[in-house]
């Protein structure tokens, strides 16, 4: 049985994620995977995640929890949907695992079935509305628990004392829903509120967690929960409490209850309601006791957990946006005053209102709304409108849960500016109304709303404008609390772990590591769940997998397919429980889905349930004794059908036809058993039975009792369920005829003929008497018939198969037993008393039966108690296969168990010795009911056969036995060919000697014999080439799959090892594991810093990355402190980029990345000078401070339009750098400041690069150096860097000292480094300090408010900074949030350090990125938030915080600090001072950044910018792929991947290939393999340049691996070494033309083997002729006697032991495991890794040097320098001789190059010629027409004479033929490499010498451009209009240039001889009607698969006509 199921399901899993939506016709969605859906894709919080798919997907989309559900989220589809069409959208989808566990069942108000939703909905809202709900004593009674509430909390925090709100807002939440819902309040203090907090807490927190989430769908995750940490059990705990409470509740609810009062509470009404109908004696219905408290449960559950998180999440805005809760406070005050707050007060406080609404749409508190269901079908109208459609309508089925999912809504960017952001005035209008937002639904909408949305409202309200109006809350430090939300059944604030996946992967290993143990069973192989090991199974699962199991896990071991199963794989143990406890292990495991296909249910004899199988059991044994199963005369039924079969086989076997074995065999065991049944017999020829059998084999069938689901898929895989389900109804139907005909005849009076006589006169005795009939029915009885037949029937043809199977191949066997029967029996018939006579037969039987093992996997018992197996205690109910089968193979049992050997079951005396560990028919209480009767069938049958026939192979080497298998394992078919069967033949035991050959069919369970008058000393091998190369290659693909893992392997260890190991390999300290090449620039981003930090908790304070270099992160304020400060001198060089600086500024200039050599000289004179210059002087603080009003004025006059803010910034700072620098103070309105404003924002942002900005601004910075050279005076102090720069060149000139680092290229970048280092970081840091402004409000005003406290109207001045306290913490926390710097230069140590423990080495790369510090949590509370109250002391002074870097540290540190400083602080504080910062509308823009060089403030624009490494990454394979060849100069090609080039694209017919990439790449074209070489497959290219300028291309690109393992070096006269190339062509081409190479003596010798072919041909008596045979001997003859001057007897052994040689290691040359071995020689010393391909090929090319060494030593014997050379090797022995006595070298003539060039010329010469006339024959065969003008042609220019080779020239069609043959047919696959012997140019693409050329001629041959169908044979394109035939110069089978075949002449004679000969004296028919198809073996050369043709002599005329 070919398993496919893996196959299959990898199939099925893509169709499912790709097309189950489309299928089901459900809006688009992500991907889903088979049993979980989509949640491998959820998150923590899925609001983002819906975003991204509503953005992909669309506005309706599909996910699956694994089934279906449509997520809606668009504001008007859920309006059109949910609101409008709510009625079909009422129904839930309940979760009644959830349900059983909190309430007992589907109970309550929130999930339970639409009709009692709908009664009790209507009734809650009724009953809530008597009772008050919302009303005004629900209003008093908020009021009072707020001021309760309020005074508590004053209380409590006292003296600053910090108050936890939860508890406060817990109990006027609870109090309010209890007294609805019980009627009554519980104190403040009461405990059970405390209880109830805690409680609350921890339900809905087990709600959330993943192991009760996942609880719906996979309920059996309730017995791992202790494994998980006990969730569950918390869960129903806590869960419990509550219903008890409940419980408790409503019981004294009862005691109080009095039926003349009002109802007081909800319950109290339910109450009411169940005693009216009760009273009234009405069906409660819904209205009962489990309902009522479900009902209170979810009034309270609902109502409670979502107000008290609503209420939480306003308390914690409020905290975090101190601005809006001092907004609404005043409004409370100017609009309310210190009374209390009434809901009529909402009118007067829209901002509160606002507030509240601005809450509930952020806080999107249920994660997942709760699924709705589809009560009747209904389109969803998506609306997709493009290009391709204009509307997508969804149809969404009846059934289909859908979710509307408002939270989307609420964060939709095309809803809401800034969604993320809380602004409640987005909610205020114009008029400073509040606006109502109908797109907000915290409470859901539709008919499922939520039940208390006003009395919600309500508390809402209330509780919060009550807290604030009488509180101010504010955090405990300075830093709010950062907004966590903990995942749980709804979001609230604070921590959450979610580990779902985690979860996932814990559980898939526990279950399969832990399963076994916990359930108590034995050991064995890991299962997966739901699917068990069958992804471990094998075909053969007996004698490999389970003896591997065996040995690993013992002899009882538990399987999982999918539920366990135990095997008993030991004898003893077998014996133990199946026989002496065989009641314990009666039950089955019955295929019941199979059965009911079968027949119908349950029935028959082998699956049925235990007491009915007893009672069907016990009445089989009895009727079958009664009708006489087994005895005397069943007996001899079974003798006269096997004689009768013999007989048969005679007959039909007469005059060689072929005969049916199987089918003899079939029909004599299916009648036995068919009479037995039925009383009657089969037609002998019934196909019934065959089919029958071959349909059940089908995986699909076998796969469908696990899978029923599979039948859906069967038109897909070829319908085979449908087939076998035809198959079996026709044979049921067949049953069914048969026991109409029993019940047609059958007498009472009679004794029972048959077991279904039996069964009917049983059925009728108790209809008869009045009894039940029990199991005895007419379906039972067909049942039990069709068990009996198909068990009989199968098993014990198939053993016979296989006992003559194993005839064949073991002849000696089959002898013995024949003598034993003739010394024995004689001719007599034989009787079962016979078998102690033949104890050598009965041991062949058992030995057949051991090996053959034919149930391929033990029926399953069923235990029906409990029972200890091997200590194991198994329960009840658990499946146990006893797998007799494994002892059958088990090595302690059986020496070499896998050889066939009966002699093993004959004792020393010669007797026959019954095992009874060999149980073929099982054993114990199920065993099998008809063993007596098989056994005698086998018995009778085999021993009949061998006592009339032999059975023998046709061939030599008999069939392999390759076993099939399905539901029985039985003999494959041994296909050769499709065409012909392969035969193995049998012979008759008498006088007149004749031959029966048996032949495998393609159809399984089938022999055919045909009878061949021919003795077996004639028979011959008939081996083809296909067969051998077929097998060889299927191995050798095996061995390059292995090779190809192998690789892989090594790879996969290099990487790991490199991975995981080359930080600590290299002495370095820990770090994320990097990749080969990449490092771990992958893991990069532009805000590089929280990678980092991550990495930092994870791998400690210092780090190593790899980019790809290792780099060594320092990110840890005491290191950094400690190492680069005070160490500096080891850190002061850069790690500088010298290829951008090359490109940039010709070399390291500058005062960033100069040359470390010169940094200290250079650094020394730039702070020199800017400090002489009045770098932060006063000069140039009034210049800013100038500079600063200027922006202000401007801004001033823009009115209330808006301001650009960085314009008028980088004025400022530009102007200020270019008067520093160049000494020249520009206007304001200077247009190189604009011009570089113009640079800045192209360039930065959109290439993330910011060296190209230094190519834009060189320009401006050239240009301000020659300003200020014009303005120059030596002898005036500098007042700029350039200035002094020029004086000390002038100086240095005037000293004449060199002029060292103080040239103009240095002076240009220094500039420049000036420029760009302080424009662009100061004006990011002044812009982030202006958007903090607009987005903290309240720190602007306290700075305003500072200034004028301390400075008033003056103006401002650097020295102010040190009272301006808050002014200073605010630029500081703007220093720590900008990080300018996305990441810090790189430095290199000078010296060998040791930091933190770890050695570094000089020149190690170490970045200290000190912005890390900045953002670490563990340094800075909250980081991410900004607060500049955290740089201020209590007394709220400022503190300078050194752990604050922005200007580096070190001697590296920014030596434009001071200045930069002053800057900032005079700009914003004058800022503040004159202006007000606010935003454009009522959101202020978000802080987003715009990556590059430096980080700086997007322009309140958002754009994405992708990491630069990614693009390099991408950007070198892409350039790799598609650019290699051309950065290589070579001709263009399909792209390469790195290291395995092309090919995965290669194929046996590479033509095909090539053609295809011809036409797309040109004329030539470059392959990778993973070396470059170069195709030509263009004829002109080929003349032009291998033809005409052959000595370039003389040498060939040897296999050097493969040459050296089969000759030992490169010799012979194809794989030679170039420098012997002409010399040994020279010789060879010399010698042979001198030995008569095509001259007419050796003409004659191929006439005459020509002649002798044709003899044998035309004996063969009518019978298909091997055409393959013959030809290899003529042509091996030939060249046998060309090469060694001997020749061969047309039966000479030679060629054929020779052609084997080449048929064996033909493929093993080919195989793609030497291509390896040639790229990467190492794997050679991994050889055995993979079968031995290398040791094979060596030994099977010693085998073949051995016989070409006897020949050359027969030659060498009869050679006689004194006469001319004979033969290649007698001319080679002269040489040799001439060179000797000439006292010459020997040079390339030694034995090895003589030994290989035979070996060449044998090879070269014989399967080219041979495969070429092969596939002319077969191409006769195919064109009947084209053979019929040959022969006509041959009779009018030939007749009955000799042809010889010059007839040629006439027969013009021959030549044609012959040409398309060469033409349609190209021997050899690849044509031999050859490599350039120097440069050359070809079609303009310069190649180099010892480039790779693949001259592939054979694409010329298929070229479409060359030959119109260039695949359609056609001998007519080689005749011109006259007919005749015109040689074409671009069909080279030869190849051409100075490397042609040096056979040519030789091979182009043979076959014109020989094919000549042939059609001149056969007709070549196919055998049949349909000729054999053209098809090919493939291995180092191409050769037709074997066929076989009918031949007819040429002596009838119309054989012309």
């Amino acid at each position: 049985m070919i398993l496919y199921l893996i196959v299959l399901a990898i199939v099925a899993l893509v169709c499912y994620s790709l097309f189950i939506n489309r299928i089901k016709g459900l809006p688009p969605g992500p991907p889903p995977l088979p049993l979980i859906g989509n949640f491998h894709q959820f998150d923590i919080d899925m609001d983002p995640k819906f975003v991204e798919w509503k953005k992909k997907y669309g506005r309706v989309f599909t996910i699956w929890i694994p089934y279906p559900v449509v997520v809606i989220c668009d504001h008007d589809l859920l309006q059109e949907h949910i609101v409008k069409d709510g009625d079909k959208f009422s129904d839930r989808i309940n979760p009644k695992v959830m349900m059983n566990l909190l309430v007992g069942g589907e109970y309550g108000l929130l999930f339970n079935e639409n009709h009692m939703w709908k009664e009790q909905r209507r009734f809650a809202l009724h009953a809530l509305r008597d009772v008050g709900f919302n009303n005004a004593t629900v209003q008093n009674t908020a009021i009072d628990y707020a001021q309760q509430i309020v005074g508590r909390w004053k209380q409590q925090g006292k003296n600053k004392q910090p108050v936890d709100p939860t508890m406060g807002i817990m109990v006027g939440v609870a109090n309010i829903i209890w007294h609805q819902t019980f009627g009554r309040t519980l104190p403040y203090d009461d405990p059970l509120l405390e209880r109830v907090k805690d409680l609350a807490k921890e339900l809905f927190d087990a709600l959330g967690h993943p192991a009760v989430l996942a609880l719906e769908l996979f309920p059996s995750i309730i017995h791992i929960d202790k494994l998980l940490g006990s969730p569950i059990k918390r869960f129903v705990d806590v869960n419990n409490f509550f219903i008890e409470q409940i419980e408790k509740e409503i019981a004294m609810l009862k005691q109080d209850s009095n039926e003349d009062e009002e109802p007081r509470c909800f319950a109290d009404s339910f109450m009411k309601e169940m005693q009216r109908r009760e009273r009234k004696g009405e069906d409660p219905g819904t209205f009962t006791h489990p309902q009522l408290v479900a009902a209170c449960y979810d009034l309270w559950t609902a109502g409670f957990e979502t107000t008290v998180t609503t209420l939480r999440f306003m308390l914690h805005y409020m905290v975090s946006h101190p601005e809006v809760q001092r907004k609404a406070q005043r409004e409370i005050d100017e609009n309310i005053g210190k009374r209390s707050i009434q809901m009529e007060d909402q009118k007067l406080l829209p901002y509160c209102n606002a507030i509240i609404q601005e809450v509930q749409r952020l806080a999107n508190i249920v994660t997942l709304n709760f699924t709705r269901l589809v009560t009747t079908d209904v389109t969803i109208d998506a609306l997709i409108i493009n290009i391709y459609r204009t509307l997508a309508g969804y149809t969404i089925p009846a059934g289909t849960g859908v979710i509307p999912e408002f939270a989307i809504v609420h964060m939709d960017n095309k809803e809401y500016e800034r969604p993320e952001y809380f602004c409640p005035e987005r909610h205020i209008n114009e008029a400073g109304e509040f606006v109502k937002d109908p797109r907000i639904t915290p409470f859901s909408l539709g008919k499922r709303s939520c039940l208390g949305e006003g009395l919600a409202r309500m508390e809402i309200f209330l509780y919060f404008t009550s807290f604030i109006q009488h509180l101010y809350f504010s955090p405990i430090s300075c830093v709010p609390p950062a907004l966590n939300t903990k995942i749980t059944f709804t979001r609230s604030p604070g921590p959450m772990i979610f580990y779902l996946v985690l979860l996932a992967i814990i559980t898939l290993v526990c279950y399969s590591l832990f399963i076994n143990r916990i359930k108590g069973l034995p050991p064995g192989p890991p299962p997966l769940p739901l699917i068990g090991n069958f992804h471990q199974f094998e075909i053969d699962m007996d004698n490999v997998k389970f003896v591997e199991w065996k040995k690993k896990y013992g002899r009882v071991f538990t399987i999982w397919i999918p539920y366990p199963v135990v095997v008993l794989s030991d004898h003893d143990l077998l014996q133990e429980h199946i026989v002496k406890d065989g009641d314990k292990f009666s039950d089955r495991i019955n295929p019941k889905v199979m059965m009911d296909i079968l027949v119908g249910g349950e029935y028959g004899l082998i699956f049925n349930d235990n007491n009915m199988w007893k009672e069907q059991r016990r009445f089989a044994l009895h009727a079958l004794r009664d009708v006489g199963f087994n005895n005397a005369t069943v007996q001899n039924t079974a003798i006269d059908y096997s004689q009768e079969i013999v007989a048969r086989w005679k007959q039909q076997g007469a005059g060689q036809k072929p005969v049916d074995l199987t089918m003899g065999v079939m029909v004599g065991v299916a009648n036995i058993i068919w009479q037995q049944t039925f009383g009657r017999t089969l037609p002998y020829d019934d196909p019934l039975l065959e089919r029958f059998v071959t349909t059940m084999a089908h995986p699909a069938v076998l796969a469908m009792e696990l899978f029923p689901s599979i039948r859906k898929v069967d038109k897909f895989i070829g319908n085979p369920i449908k087939k076998f389900i035809d198959v079996n109804n026709e044979f049921l139907a067949l049953i069914e005829k048969e026991l109409a005909i029993v019940y047609k005849d059958f007498n009472e009076d009679e004794e029972a003929k048959c077991f279904a006589d039996a069964f009917i006169r049983e059925m009728k005795r108790r209809e008869a008497k009045g009894e039940e009939l029990g199991t005895f029915t007419h379906i039972q009885l067909v049942g039990a018939c069709y068990d009996l037949w198909t068990a009989g029937f199968e098993t014990t043809v198939t053993t016979l198969r296989f006992a003559m199977h194993h005839m064949i191949n073991h002849p000696e066997i089959q002898r013995k037993a024949q003598s034993e029967i003739d010394e024995q029996i004689g001719k007599r018939n034989i009787q079962m008393e016979d078998q102690k006579l033949l104890p050598y037969c009965n041991a062949i039987i058992q030995e057949v039966q051991r090996l053959a093992n034919i149930v391929t996997l033990n029926f399953t018992r069923m235990i029906n108690t409990d029972v200890t197996i091997n200590g194991y205690s198994i329960p009840a109910g658990t499946g146990v296969i006893p797998e007799f089968s494994i002892v059958h193979m088990d090595e302690k049992e059986y020496e070499r168990p896998e050889y066939f050997c009966p002699e093993r079951h004959i004792n020393e005396a010669g007797e026959f010795v019954k095992d009874p560990r060999i149980t073929p028919f099982s054993i114990g209480k199920r065993s099998c009911l008809g063993e007596g009767l098989a056994r005698m069938e086998l018995f009778l049958y085999f021993t009949s056969f061998i006592q009339h026939l032999s059975f023998y192979p046709i061939s030599r080497v008999p069939p392999a036995l390759n076993t099939q298998i399905s539901f029985t394992r039985s003999p494959a078919p041994y296909e050769r060919v499709k065409y012909i069967r392969n035969r193995c033949g049998m012979a008759e035991k008498s006088a007149s000697s004749f031959s029966v050959l048996a032949i495998f069919s393609t159809v399984p369970l089938r022999i055919i014999i045909s009878v061949q008058a021919i003795s077996l000393s004639n028979i011959y091998e008939t081996y083809s080439t296909q067969s051998l190369s077929c097998e060889n290659i299927t191995h050798v693909d095996s061995l390059y799959f292995r090779s190809e893992m192998l690789l892989i392997l090594l790879c996969l260890i290099g990487v790991a090892a490199y991975y995981f190991g080359i930080n600590r390999l290299l002495g370095l300290p820990p770090g994320p594991p990097p990749l080969p090449l990449i490092g771990n620039m992958l893991s990069f981003q532009w805000d590089i810093d929280k990678v980092f930090l991550e990495w930092k908790a994870r791998y400690g304070r210092i780090f190593t990355v790899w980019l790809p270099y290792p780099m060594i992160i320092i990110g840890d304020h005491k290191v950094l402190q400690e190492h680069v400060v005070k160490n500096g001198d080891v850190f002061l060089a850069k790690k500088n980029p010298e290829q951008m600086m090359e490109i940039i500024a010709g070399g390291q200039y500058g005062l960033a990345f100069e040359d470390n050599t010169m940094v200290k000289e250079q650094r020394k004179f730039a702070m020199k000078t800017l400090h002489e210059i009045g770098f932060g002087s006063a000069a140039l603080e009034d210049s800013v401070y100038h500079y600063a009003l200027e922006a202000v004025t401007r801004w001033k006059k823009s009115g209330d339009k808006e301001v650009d803010v960085s314009e008028n910034i980088m004025r400022i700072i530009g102007n200020v750098i270019w008067n520093v620098t160049f000494g020249i103070t520009l206007e304001f309105d200077n247009p190189v400041i604009l011009e570089y404003r113009r640079v800045l924002k192209a360039l930065v942002p959109l290439l993330a690069n910011p060296f190209m900005m230094f190519l834009e601004f060189f320009p401006f910075i050239k240009k301000g150096i020659r300003n200020t050279e014009k303005s120059f005076h030596p002898d005036n102090d500098p007042s700029c860097y350039i200035e002094a720069f020029l004086i000390e060149q002038k100086s240095r000139e005037e000293a004449g000292k060199p002029e060292g680092n103080f040239h103009y290229e240095q002076m240009l970048n220094s500039a420049a480094t000036l420029w760009a280092a302080g424009f662009d970081t100061t004006v990011s840091t002044i812009r982030m300090a202006c958007l903090q402004l607009v987005n903290n409000a309240e720190a602007q005003k306290k700075m305003q408010k500072e200034i004028d406290d301390v400075i008033g109207d003056r103006r401002i001045r650097f020295d102010d900074n040190k009272q301006l306290h808050y002014l200073g913490a605010f630029l500081q926390e703007v220093y720590r949030v900008v990080n300018v710097l996305p990441f810090n230069f790189r430095r290199q140590t000078t010296q060998h350090t040791e930091i933190e423990g770890h050695k570094i080495a000089c020149g190690t790369t170490v970045l200290p990125q000190f912005s890390m510090v900045h953002t670490d949590p563990k340094e800075f509370e909250r980081p991410e938030y900004f607060c500049a109250e955290r740089h201020l002391d209590e007394e709220g002074h400022f503190v300078k915080d050194p752990r604050i870097t922005p200007f580096s540290l070190g001697k590296r540190a920014c030596l434009g600090e001071s200045l930069a400083r002053m800057e900032v602080f005079v700009l914003i504080a004058t800022f503040v001072q004159h202006c007000h910062f606010e935003p454009i509308g009522k959101i202020p823009p978000a802080v987003e950044f715009a990556a590059g060089f430096s980080r700086s403030v997007k322009d309140f624009q958002t754009s994405y910018f992708e990491m630069l490494i990614i693009l390099i990454l991408i950007s070198v394979a892409v350039a790799y792929y598609y650019g290699i060849n051309k950065l290589l100069g070579l001709p263009p090609g399909p792209p390469p991947l790195p290291f395995v080039g092309n090919m995965r694209s290669f194929q046996w017919d590479m033509d095909t290939v090539f053609l295809k990439w011809k036409a797309q790449y040109g004329r030539i074209f470059t392959v990778w393999l993973p070396y470059p070489m170069i195709v030509i497959g263009d004829y002109k290219v080929l003349q032009e340049h291998v033809v005409k300028n052959g000595d370039v291309f003389i040498a060939k690109k040897n296999p050097e691996q493969m040459m050296d393992i089969i000759a030992g070096g490169q010799y012979g006269l194809v794989f030679e070494a170039n420098d012997m190339v002409k010399e040994q062509r020279k010789f060879a081409a010399k010698s042979l033309h001198e030995v008569g190479f095509g001259s007419a003596a050796v003409e004659d010798f191929v006439y005459h083997y020509a002649q002798e072919i044709v003899a044998r041909w035309k004996n063969s008596g009518g019978e298909p002729v091997d055409v393959s045979e013959n030809i290899m001997r003529a042509v091996g003859s030939v060249i046998w006697k060309i090469t060694f001057g001997i020749t061969l007897d047309f039966d000479h052994p030679n060629t054929m032991e020779f052609r084997k040689l080449r048929q064996a290691l033909i493929p093993l040359l080919a195989n793609r495991f030497m291509m390896f071995i040639e790229l990467f020689p190492f794997i050679r010393k991994f050889d055995f890794l993979f079968g031995g391909p290398t040791r094979k090929l060596k030994e099977a090319v010693e085998r073949e040097h051995a016989m070409l060494e006897e020949a050359i030593a027969i030659t060498k014997q009869s050679f006689n320098p004194d006469n001319e050379p004979s033969c290649y090797i007698e001319s080679f022995f002269a040489e040799q001789k001439r060179r000797k006595e000439a006292g010459i070298p020997e040079g390339n003539f030694h034995h090895d190059q003589m030994l290989n060039s035979a070996a060449t010329l044998w090879a070269a010469g014989f399967d080219t010629a041979v495969a070429t006339l092969r596939m002319c024959c077969l191409q006769l065969i195919n064109h009947p027409e084209a053979q019929r003008r040959i022969q006509r042609e041959i009779d009018d220019v030939v007749g009955d004479r000799r042809i010889r080779y010059e007839d040629n020239k006439q027969l013009h069609y021959l030549n044609a033929f012959m040409q398309e043959v060469a033409r349609h047919f190209n021997v050899l696959p690849i044509m031999f490499r050859r490599q350039t012997t120097q440069n050359t140019v070809i079609e303009g693409h310069p190649i180099h010498r010892g480039t790779t050329i693949l001259p592939q001629f054979s694409m010329v041959h298929y070229d479409p451009a060359e030959f119109e169908r260039p695949n359609f044979f056609c001998p007519d394109r080689h005749l011109d209009a006259d007919g005749h035939f015109v040689k074409d110069p671009r069909i080279t089978p030869f190849s051409v240039g100075k490397r042609a075949c040096l056979g040519e002449a030789l091979a182009r004679m043979e076959m014109f001889v020989l094919l000549a000969i042939f059609v001149q004296h056969c007709d070549f028919a196919a055998v049949g009607k349909v000729p054999p198809a053209i098809e090919y073996t493939n291995g180092f050369n191409r050769s037709p698969k074997e066929f076989k043709f009918g031949l007819q002599n040429l002596s009838a005329e119309e054989n012309f006509q």
